[in-house]
């Protein structure tokens, strides 16, 4: 039986893993938000019976067309999240990516169009971008430096 992964870590003192917010959670309330008011008008037109012409019927479409759009966009700002463990480093969006640390040779910060991000660059030279996560690469290093596979800063 191998070491538990506690043991094949060169940092015994960091965390089972660590997580944060990389949404916008501003936009994300706002297209909820949107979402429901425009719910709530499809649910009023379809249920007081005044949907006779074709405009009403082509307007109510719209409506229902702009309850998923704003939905859709309230999911994709709300859900987002890098969770970092042993394993690497978990992106999720409408879908989770994970990033083995055996797979990322360079955690760097990147500036461009005024904005800060980091990249996790793959061996094969593929960067990956991380939104909103400056503030925590110092933890993305001292990750990659403790776990099997991961190099010092």
């Amino acid at each position: 039986m191998g070491p538990a992964p506690e043991e094949e870590r060169n940092d015994a003192h960091l965390p089972p893993e660590e997580s944060w917010f990389v949404g916008r959670r501003w936009l994300g309330v706002f297209a909820a938000v949107l979402a429901v008011a425009n719910a709530a008008l499809v649910v009023l037109d379809l249920s007081t019976g005044d949907v006779v012409t074709a405009g009403d019927r082509v307007l109510t479409v719209v409506r229902i067309v702009l309850v998923g759009t704003f939905t859709l966009q309230a999911l994709y700002e709300l859900r987002p999240r890098v969770v970092v463990d042993v394993v690497g480093v978990h992106h999720q969006e409408l879908r989770r990516r994970t990033y083995r640390w055996q797979e990322i040779s360079e955690i760097r910060s990147v500036a461009k169009w005024g904005e800060t991000f980091v990249e996790l660059v793959r061996h094969d030279g593929e960067a990956v971008r991380l939104p909103r996560s400056t503030e925590h690469l110092d933890v993305l290093r001292r990750w990659h430096a403790a776990t099997p596979g991961g190099t010092a800063p």
